[in-house]
């Protein structure tokens, strides 16, 4: 009995503590975290050319960014500096993950991106699926697509539109073929 003598008493709550929601309100369930070298440039980057809005960043000691969020409209992606153990990114591998970014204006995005050291991949252009589409690849290797929406197609327009474009694709292949076969005989 002497031992419960020493706790602390607290006093009784008056109210029911809530829990913190277990995904938070302000943010997306799903969010793109990218593995950089250079974490400090990355957001000064993506903020430049992108708009982005800086939500918070916290560094080491040495200068190592451990964890920086961003805001593009409704949309968030997070970035922290490649650490020991991690995924090792480097300039000269292939991303295996896109990080799409519509815009009201791609023309004008694209512009920015390519300005602030952004390389074009897939140059933008009117794409068949309705959309001014384009991919670029960022000073840091990963691979960012923007777009805005010119038309709003229906799933058979989509379709249709992309056969015909594949089709014209291969054409030119086709043709090449003929003349090598034909000019080896």
């Amino acid at each position: 009995a002497a031992w419960r003598s020493l706790r602390p008493r607290l006093p009784a709550p008056t109210r029911a503590l809530a829990a913190p929601a277990r995904i938070p309100d302000d943010l997306p369930q799903v969010i793109p975290y990218l593995s950089v070298r250079g974490g400090r440039a990355a957001l000064e980057l993506y903020g430049k050319a992108l708009g982005a809005t800086l939500e918070t960043e916290s560094y080491t000691d040495d200068g190592k960014l451990i964890h920086g969020r961003l805001r593009f409209g409704n949309a968030v992606i997070m970035v922290s500096d490649d650490f020991e153990g991690g995924p090792a990114h480097t300039t000269e591998a292939s991303p295996a993950v896109t990080v799409h970014l519509w815009t009201e204006d791609a023309d004008a995005l694209w512009a920015r991106m390519l300005d602030a050291g952004f390389e074009a991949v897939f140059p933008l252009s009117d794409a068949f699926w309705g959309d001014r589409y384009g991919q670029l690849k960022d000073p840091f290797g990963h691979s960012w697509s923007i777009a805005h929406r010119m038309e709003d197609l229906s799933d058979g327009e989509i379709e249709a539109r992309g056969k015909a474009f594949f089709a014209g694709m291969a054409a030119p292949e086709a043709d090449a073929s003929k003349e090598t076969s034909s000019s080896s005989s």
